[in-house]
């Protein structure tokens, strides 16, 4: 395992990442992100039956399914919405740097 000295371009990028996003954490998502949150609550309430019956959308509703676990343990907030996005990007800045990393 490689330590916090070899991988310090990692833990900066993620640093930097927390350091841009956490103070909107709690914030209500402004425009598309603000449908979007409107449609996992419809999806939470009512199911699949619900969302497509007030949205009219191409979009897969994968945004739908990975939210609503977090929904169900934590209750819906904008909180639990950001939270999960922002653990979606720490996961993916992750992914692009160990797939990019040079080997040795």
């Amino acid at each position: 395992m490689k330590t916090i000295k070899e991988n310090k371009v990692l833990f900066f990028a993620i640093f930097l990442f927390l350091i841009l996003t956490t103070p909107f954490v709690n914030t209500i998502p402004y425009l598309d992100g603000n449908i979007d949150f409107v449609q996992t609550v419809d999806f939470y309430n009512g199911g699949i039956n619900q969302y497509f019956s007030n949205w009219n959308t191409v979009h897969p509703p994968l945004k739908l399914v990975l939210v609503f676990p977090f929904y169900v343990l934590f209750g819906i907030s904008q909180f639990i919405y950001s939270s999960m996005g922002i653990s979606i990007g720490v996961l993916g800045i992750i992914s692009i740097y160990f797939f990019t990393k040079e080997k040795n």
